[in-house]
């Protein structure tokens, strides 16, 4: 189940950071994907890229925001409610 408000998150993480993300190697086969020097939550971008919010840059490790859902307005108006 894709975790809309973790989703939203990491969109405006991205957004605050020039609109692109990147997948760094972190280890022996492994990487994580960082929104300037900000660590993003690899199963959000997952479901970001799989639903087509996100756009993958072949060979590149980039990632750059390709539509912007509605649900990010709204979680950002809930978070700006309670902050």
């Amino acid at each position: 189940m894709r975790d809309i408000g973790l989703m939203s998150c990491t969109l405006r993480a991205i957004d605050d950071h020039g609109g692109v993300a990147r997948q760094l190697a972190c280890g022996f086969e492994r990487f994580a994907w960082f929104a300037g020097n900000v660590p993003l939550n690899t199963p959000a971008m997952h479901d970001l890229i799989n639903d087509g919010w996100i756009r993958l840059s072949p060979r590149t490790g980039h990632a750059v925001i390709d539509a912007r859902p509605s649900f990010v307005n709204r979680f950002a108006g809930e978070e700006a409610a309670h902050g």
